[in-house]
């Protein structure tokens, strides 16, 4: 059985700078003008990868649990000027036809035969990810986020969320300028025996939010 799982970081979050000037002026002889020019610029945080999207390919047989963590895969960078952090936030975003685009909040993987839904143990086919690893520039920190289950966070294998949420925080600056840091997300699946073989494909959307 071949599963083909897919991940794709997403920027949301542009730079927009607004300029604002007020004129006073007077009637007198003698004039004064003032002028006050307001400057707001927002927060610019982006994945920094050339690629938009990656693709990673495990082949298994029946019966097994197979993950991605010994493969060679690229780590997401990410970075944002934020004076008050940021997270990188997870989502569902798999297929649920062949062939088809991927729908925000689908944890299924999807096959020709049957679906595999999200999990992290039981006797049915089940995937999930985790946060394998999350640095930081020396201005911040990163911390992987609570995963909702017990004391677990998503540095252990966790469901694949169904809406958006937090996997790894990072602490605004303790120096101005920009934080920078690099994520490593990691997948797993276990196929029943009595799965179908053929080709299963699982997405994650990630995104970038700045911390309010």
């Amino acid at each position: 059985m071949k599963n083909k799982l897919k991940y794709l970081p997403t920027l949301l979050l542009t730079l927009t700078t607004a300029f604002a000037a007020t004129l006073l002026s007077s009637a007198s002889v003698e004039a004064d003008i003032s002028k006050n020019a307001v400057v707001n610029v927002l927060p610019v945080c982006s994945f920094t990868n050339s690629e938009s999207s990656y693709e990673t390919s495990i082949s298994m047989a029946g019966g097994t649990l197979e993950n991605t963590e010994s493969l060679i895969r690229p780590t997401f960078d990410v970075s944002c000027n934020s004076t008050n952090g940021f997270s990188v936030n997870a989502i569902g975003f798999s297929p649920n036809t062949s062939g088809g685009t991927g729908v925000d909040g689908n944890t299924n993987m999807y096959g020709e035969y049957g679906n595999i839904a999200t999990g992290t143990s039981g006797t049915a086919s089940y995937w999930s990810f985790k946060v394998t690893s999350a640095s930081a520039s020396a201005n911040s920190s990163a911390t992987i986020q609570p995963n909702g289950v017990g004391s677990n966070t998503y540095a252990t294998y966790s469901n694949i969320p169904s809406s958006t949420t937090p996997i790894v925080n990072y602490a605004g600056p303790t120096t101005p300028g920009y934080v920078t840091g690099s994520v490593r997300t990691d997948y797993q699946v276990y196929a029943n025996p009595g799965q179908p073989a053929g080709t299963y494909t699982g997405m994650v959307k990630y995104t970038m939010v700045v911390n309010s």
